[in-house]
């Protein structure tokens, strides 16, 4: 009887303990969320991380492409941690107006994405400013015309139907095309029309685009991120202090494996459609290829899965290639990241420059098109 009693007196306090444990675990959980909730709004009141992606006014609607860059204007782009002046000249581009070709001109046209439009950069900072500075220098008797015809927010299919419109009137002697393994994989999933709108004069990419392929966390966390700024500002800081920490080799992999063998392919039968564009006109192709933040920030040694698709399409075409990710990780990858966008500072686009003119310069380029 005495064994009985207390057997049940065991069982009483058990129960009273685990009514207590879980109405702690409610208390906790009702304070988390509501954390949660204050930093939402706190967030969204006084630092926002979902800001507007781009500038109303930056960008003009286009029937074939979307989007372009619209012409003859000056405007002055606002973000969290940079603000930067973007010049268009008269045909739509970034930088200064062109100049008529001549007998000596070396015209490079550069296409690419936010990399190549120098997003976060000024003017003078964007590779290819640099690029055309840099080699001036080397060729002083030449006239060397670098147009930067990078646009955000476009993928390769967009690049393809952006130069196959300008290649005729431009001429261009030499084309450089950026791919990066951020998201050029993604992007080639439909154009830019289809994948953004324009409301009140800015441009906004669709919520059904805003997705991502990849394991099920990554799909998760990136529909989370795109919706709440509190679980964007804490994930992308853990994420940030991970990366520091050398902890990130198997979600790098994700991250830099995740496009399928049928996006890696239209991406290589895409970046050949360029490469015939150029040699339409004329055009010697360099592919430029650009790795994200995290497989930097992870150390994972070149080259890349993404880098080799890219690299197989150079040597199919007999074009150029050159491959960032050896520059970028032999740097301090704090010095050339924007900590909380994961874009470039100015010392990543020098960088940048630095490696495409030595890659010009050693393979005689310019020399050859006397």
């Amino acid at each position: 009887m005495q064994a009985a009693d207390s057997t049940k007196r065991r069982a009483g306090k058990y129960m009273e303990g685990m009514k207590l444990a879980l109405r702690w675990m409610g208390i906790a959980c009702a304070v988390g969320v509501l954390a949660l909730l204050l930093m939402e709004g706190a967030l969204r009141l006084f630092w926002p991380e979902l800001f507007p992606h781009h500038t109303a006014g930056l960008y003009v609607p286009h029937p074939v492409m979307g989007h372009v860059l619209a012409p003859g204007r000056k405007t002055r782009v606002t973000r969290p941690e940079y603000t930067v002046t973007v010049r268009t000249n008269a045909d739509g581009f970034r930088g200064a107006e062109l100049v008529p070709k001549g007998e000596d001109t070396i015209r490079i046209l550069c296409l690419g994405d936010w990399l190549t439009f120098g997003e976060g950069a000024e003017e003078d900072e964007t590779y290819p400013v640099l690029l055309e500075q840099a080699l001036r220098r080397n060729y002083p008797e030449r006239d060397i015309q670098v147009i930067n015809a990078g646009l955000q927010q476009y993928g390769t299919l967009d690049e393809l139907n952006y130069f196959e419109q300008i290649a005729p009137e431009l001429r261009p002697d030499f084309i450089i095309v950026q791919f990066y393994a951020g998201d050029d994989f993604e992007q080639i999933a439909a154009p830019s029309r289809e994948r953004h709108e324009f409301r009140d004069g800015t441009l906004e990419q669709r919520r059904s685009f805003t997705d991502t392929t990849g394991p099920r966390w990554l799909i998760a966390l990136n529909w989370l991120k795109h919706r709440s700024h509190a679980v964007y500002w804490i994930s992308e800081r853990a994420g940030q202090l991970a990366m520091q920490l050398n902890l990130l080799s198997t979600i790098e992999q994700a991250s830099s494996n995740h496009f399928s063998n049928a996006q890696a392919l239209q991406v290589q039968e895409l970046l050949a459609q360029i490469q015939n564009v150029g040699e339409g006109v004329e055009a010697h192709t360099l592919f430029l290829f650009a790795p994200e933040k995290m497989q930097v920030m992870a150390r994972q040694r070149p080259p890349l899965r993404a880098a080799t698709v890219v690299e197989a399409v150079a040597e199919q075409t007999d074009s150029g290639f050159l491959d960032l990710t050896p520059f970028l990780l032999a740097e301090d990858a704090d010095r050339l990241y924007v900590r909380t966008v994961g874009t470039w500072k100015a010392p990543a686009f020098r960088l940048a420059a630095e490696a495409v003119t030595n890659h010009i310069v050693e393979r005689g380029w310019i020399d050859a098109s006397q």
